[in-house]
Formats: C-alpha cells, sequence, structure tokens
C-alpha cells in the first residue's frame, strides 16, 4: 500500500485514469456506444475509484483541516446533497434500455 500512496505513482494514475474516464463518459453521453467503450469506461472506472480513496488516505489531515473551514464544509455538503438528489429523481424504469432497442431496431429496417 506504501507504492499506493506515493504521490508519483498516484497522481499519474489519477490523471490518467480520471481522463480516460471522461472521454469514455463523453462517448457513453453522446450514445457512440460499443462494446470496447463501454468495458474500457467500467475497468478504468473502477481503478479510478480505487486510487481516489488511496488519495484521500494520503491527504487525510489536509482534508480534515480543510473541513474546518466553514465555506469548503458547506461546498462539499451541498455537493452531496445535490449528487444525492440527482440519484434519487434519475430515471430507473429502463428507458435508455427501450431506447437502444428502438434504435436497434430502425437500423436494422433501414438496411433492408
Amino acid at each position: 500500500m506504501s507504492s499506493l500512496l506515493n504521490r508519483k505513482v498516484l497522481n499519474p494514475v489519477l490523471t490518467l485514469t480520471g481522463g480516460l474516464t471522461l472521454v469514455s463518459g463523453l462517448y457513453l453521453f453522446f450514445h457512440l456506444k460499443s462494446r470496447p467503450i463501454v468495458l474500457i469506461h467500467e475497468f478504468v472506472s473502477i481503478i479510478f475509484i480505487i486510487a481516489c480513496i488511496a488519495h484521500l488516505a494520503l491527504n487525510w489531515n489536509a482534508l480534515l483541516k480543510s473541513l474546518g473551514n466553514r465555506v469548503v464544509a458547506r461546498t462539499i455538503l451541498a455537493i452531496i446533497l445535490l449528487s444525492g438528489l440527482g440519484m434519487a429523481f434519475t430515471d430507473m424504469s429502463g428507458d435508455d434500455r427501450r431506447h437502444r432497442q428502438r434504435i436497434v431496431a430502425e437500423e436494422l429496417t433501414t438496411r433492408r
């Protein structure tokens, strides 16, 4: 774990995995989905989360010190609350799956 908590290793890993997650997420957002893009996004995101946890552990004391600042603490609380609200009101009914099925069906009919 000590090698993971080294800034010389952790910063490039965070930068690379964050960038790949961002790019693959944009592909997915604009419905440019393919199996490799989905797999890259999922696999790299897991590595990114692990690196974020290591980064948090490395900077734990600095985080606690900055939480003493009311502006920082309120900003973090607002982000957590807004994220929670966003997830609470996300449509989980499978509309995306039906949308993809409709697109595939339309592509099949136009190819004939």
